[in-house]
C-alpha cells in the first residue's frame, strides 16, 4: 500500500493538473461493463492524461478497457516501462492490486 501513496504522490508532482481535486480535469469511467470489484478510469486535464485501475477482490482480475480516442503509448507509473495501450486493452490486476499509467 506504501508504493501506491508513494506513486500517487510522484504523479501528483508530475501531473499537477491531473491531481487538482475538483478542479483537476474530467474523470472517465471505465469499468460499467466490468466485474463490481473492479474500478477503472482516466482522469483528464489538458495534455494531461492518467488511467487508472483497481481490483477490490482477493482474486487475480484480467480486465479489457476500451480505450477509444485515448489509445497509445502510456508509461507504467510503478515500473517506469513504456507500454502501448491500444483501443480494447487488455489488464492483469493481481489480488487488491493496481495498475496506473500516465499517458505520454
Amino acid at each position: 500500500m506504501t508504493e501506491l501513496y508513494k506513486t500517487l504522490s510522484r504523479l501528483k508532482k508530475i501531473k499537477p493538473d491531473v491531481y487538482a481535486n475538483i478542479q483537476g480535469g474530467d474523470l472517465i469511467r471505465l469499468d460499467d461493463k466490468l466485474d463490481n470489484n473492479v474500478i477503472a478510469f482516466l482522469r483528464e486535464a489538458g495534455s494531461q492524461l492518467v488511467l487508472a485501475c483497481f481490483n477490490l477482490s482477493g482474486d487475480e482480475k484480467t480486465i479489457e478497457i476500451n480505450l477509444e480516442d485515448f489509445a497509445g503509448d502510456y508509461t507504467d507509473a510503478f515500473s517506469g516501462k513504456v507500454k502501448s495501450l491500444a483501443a480494447k486493452t487488455t489488464i492483469k490486476l493481481p489480488p487488491y492490486g493496481n495498475a496506473i499509467f500516465s499517458k505520454n
